[in-house]
């Protein structure tokens, strides 16, 4: 049977951590696998094929929500039998399981991570999302507090649902030997009565940093507090890493809290840690407490989502920070403080936590169920009637006829188009975001007579910045280079593209900008993002005959390596 896991985690979480694993474990039980991610598969075995997608959450979750045309690539290209959503959140990858509604591509659905406060507000999403698994064939939540709120709120019905705990390769429950654990305490510079508290999460709000923070503030003159030293390991997420370390600095702890940011080397800090905290806001069944408990680490973590469950009573826990906001913080002291001055006690709880992790939250019995689950539908999967369009007449999503504007300022009218690099939609327009914007369409079939690319837009230009200087590219070839410099200034352009230079109907275009900048850098606003452009018109036409015989009406631009460009005509801002 061949497989698909469909990931919309852009490798900065548990979620991408949970694909993968299922991926090569299923592919070592037999299964044709394919996984669709937008990282890079590194190291997988023979045998997996991967398709990148760049649907990922944290880039555009608009896009995964509404946009259908890479999900149809995705699908047409492999042809699957079974798709599996290994979702970051309930309403992830909504429009790629239309398409599998659409086309009769059977699919599960595993959700590893919810938020109780999203599930209860009534939206577009949330009803998208109760239709997506009303089609699927089952729903795996990954705690029974997570399959609990989705059957509360009328997500999933319970004959269609189960619980599947995540689990973690055999060699996260490898311990370090002691002499090895010893050096590395002394090569990071651990005093020998030095008590390591280890954090793996993301730098995020929900990760509850800011709790962990207050806790070592306050119990940096005491006794306990000076020996308390801080490792935090995660991905950064909107330049939190930043704002933490800048807290840090300012509350006088610097000194004493290690931030790691990403690493590799995970498993050799937990190895070398004594304690393990997370102050999470809301969780799935997060990895890293597993990963922590197969090194034997006494766990101190929030009782929200699924932690309960997963930890037992071989930890510490704290109160949910969102309904008791003020007691976490001297809850935590007080966790710290017994773990700190009881080493036998740790140790107790480390080797419980151990334990339970190596008889619950193994790779080898995560794969077990996921298999039984596949084989207990596998007479539905068989049964499934698909129909993919055949390719020689069909026509994707991101087609663009020839002289229709692409509404910049309409997210919903975007979303096929617009790939890296822009902003949302404000009104009539859209900036860039950065130094690189990218539209990507297919062109209708009258296209071999050559194109003219037309869009109108004006220069973000604030404070000392006198120009954007733009660099166009199409399908990697660069066709116009030119400088806008002056602000509130509208222009038209249309840039020629050559039939020899058309090998596809498959169009890439990339904007690079040099000189961007953000509205905060220049005192105007709080808004950092680096702005370049803004758009109000993108539309591809065809290139007249008088263009194909050399008949030039448009103002060359003094440019090397392009054959065309400006804008004859310009317009003031009203």
């Amino acid at each position: 049977m061949h497989v698909m896991i469909y990931c919309d985690d852009p490798g900065v979480g548990g979620t991408w951590g949970n694909a993968k694993l299922l991926s090569t474990g299923l592919l070592e039980e037999g299964y044709d696998i394919t996984i669709a991610c937008y990282p890079q598969v590194s190291g997988s075995p023979e045998g997996l094929r991967h398709i990148p997608i760049e649907n990922g959450l944290l880039q555009n979750s608009a896009k995964g929500a509404f946009s259908r045309n890479e999900p149809e690539a995705v699908f047409l290209t492999a042809k699957p039998n079974l798709v599996v959503f290994c979702d970051s959140a309930y309403d992830s990858s909504l429009a790629a399981k239309k398409v599998c509604r659409d086309w009769g591509i059977p699919y599960v659905i595993i959700v590893n991570y919810i938020a109780a406060s999203v599930l209860k507000k009534e939206s577009w999403y949330k009803k998208e999302a109760i239709i997506a698994m009303a089609g699927a064939l089952h729903v795996v939540a990954v705690s029974t507090d997570n399959l609990n709120l989705l059957q509360k709120h009328g997500y999933v019905s319970k004959n269609k649902s189960s619980v599947i705990y995540n689990g973690r390769p055999q060699n996260y429950f490898q311990m370090q030997p002691y002499e090895q654990r010893e050096s590395m305490r002394r090569v990071i510079g651990l005093e020998a009565d030095a008590v390591l508290c280890t954090t793996v999460a993301r730098f995020e709000h929900r990760k509850g940093y800011q709790y962990i923070m207050k806790t070592a503030t306050a119990l940096k003159d005491h006794p306990v507090g000076c020996k308390l030293r801080f490792a935090w390991i995660g991905h950064d997420i909107g330049n939190e890493q930043e704002r933490v370390t800048r807290d840090l600095a300012n509350l006088g702890i610097s000194s004493r809290v290690l931030v790691l940011g990403q690493r590799d080397d995970v498993r050799d800090w937990l190895s070398v840690s004594d304690i393990f905290i997370l102050a999470s806001e809301s969780e799935g069944m997060p990895l890293s407490i597993i990963e922590a408990m197969g090194q034997a680490l006494p766990i101190v973590a929030t009782a929200v989502s699924g932690i309960p469950e997963q930890i037992g009573r071989t930890g510490i826990l704290l109160p949910d920070p969102v309904q008791n906001p003020d007691s976490i913080v001297s809850a935590l002291a007080q966790a710290l403080t017994t773990l700190a001055t009881d080493p036998a006690y740790r140790l107790l709880l480390g080797k419980s936590a151990r334990n339970r992790a190596q008889c619950l939250f193994s790779a080898k019995r995560m794969i077990q169920d996921y298999s039984q689950l596949i084989a207990c539908l596998t007479d539905r999967i068989t049964a499934s009637t698909m129909c993919y369009p055949c390719r020689a007449t069909y026509r994707p999503p991101n087609e663009s006829p020839f002289g229709v504007n692409i509404q910049m300022g309409n997210d919903l009218a975007c979303v096929e188009f617009l790939k890296e690099g822009w902003g949302v939609g404000e009104g009539e327009g859209r900036w860039t975001i950065g130094n690189r914007a990218r539209v990507v369409m297919t062109l209708p079939k009258e296209f071999s007579d050559g194109l003219v690319i037309e869009f109108e837009a004006r220069p973000f230009l604030a404070g000392g910045c006198r120009k954007i200087g733009v660099r166009v590219l199409f399908c990697g070839r660069a066709i116009a280079r030119f400088k806008m410099d002056k602000a509130g200034l509208i222009r038209n352009f249309e840039l020629i593209v050559h039939p020899k230079d058309i090998i596809s109907d498959f169009v890439d275009i990339v904007f690079e900008l040099s000189g961007p900048s953000s509205p905060s850098s220049h005192g105007l606003s709080s808004d950092t993002r680096l702005l370049g452009l803004w758009f109000t018109r993108l539309r591809v036409n065809r290139l007249q005959k008088a263009f194909r015989h050399g008949q030039q009406p448009y103002i060359p631009c003094k440019i090397s390596d392009a054959n065309t460009l400006p804008a004859s005509t310009s317009k003031k801002m009203m």
